[in-house]
């Protein structure tokens, strides 16, 4: 395995955590507009949010969350043939059973969140964030391979109609430079 399919990757990782807390942090300041829209939200009992320290403290505990969840879905993997549609689509199913177990933990636990609002502000925001991180990293990459590095070398050995079908697909992708 090639130095950049690694590099690329694992920056997901931080970028998955550094994307949800700062969705969450968005979600908090979010939430402490009494009214965004007049008549749509009530407002809110300063003296029942956490403070902003006990917020952030929140969010990365989610963010871990996030994270081993990822992890478990298999969204850390290093294959750089995935094409980004098919990466938002797992993105959204494992983002969702990350809500689903927070959902379950607030359940069990009879935790009360401390605004309900402020919690679907977060979920909708991670998710945006996450697909947008990712998207910027498949952007830098698609760059980088664009300009000729990281792309993996291939020889085609024979003439046939499927080298020739073969030559003909991957000679237009950009991940790969084909030896004749």
């Amino acid at each position: 395995m090639k130095r950049f399919e690694i590099f690329f990757g694992i920056i997901k990782i931080p970028v998955d955590f550094v994307m949800t807390v700062l969705a969450f942090l968005a979600a908090y300041r979010l939430r402490r507009i009494t009214e965004p829209i007049a008549g749509i939200v009530k407002p809110i009992d300063e003296s029942v949010l956490p403070t902003i320290h006990e917020y952030t403290n929140f969010s990365l505990y989610l963010a871990a969350a996030l994270v081993i969840i990822f992890a478990l879905g298999k969204m850390y993997s290093l294959r750089s043939t995935v094409d980004f549609n098919h990466e938002a689509r797992r993105t959204s199913i494992v983002w969702l059973i990350w809500t689903m177990a927070i959902i379950t933990y607030f359940f069990f636990s009879r935790f009360q969140p401390f605004s309900r609002l402020a919690i679907i502000y977060s979920w909708g925001l991670t998710l945006v964030a996450i697909l947008l991180g990712r998207a910027l990293i498949a952007a830098i990459r698609k760059l980088f391979l664009k300009k000729g590095i990281g792309r993996r070398k291939l020889l085609i050995i024979g003439d046939n109609k499927i080298s020739k079908r073969l030559e003909k697909t991957l000679s237009t992708d950009p991940a790969y430079h084909l030896l004749c």
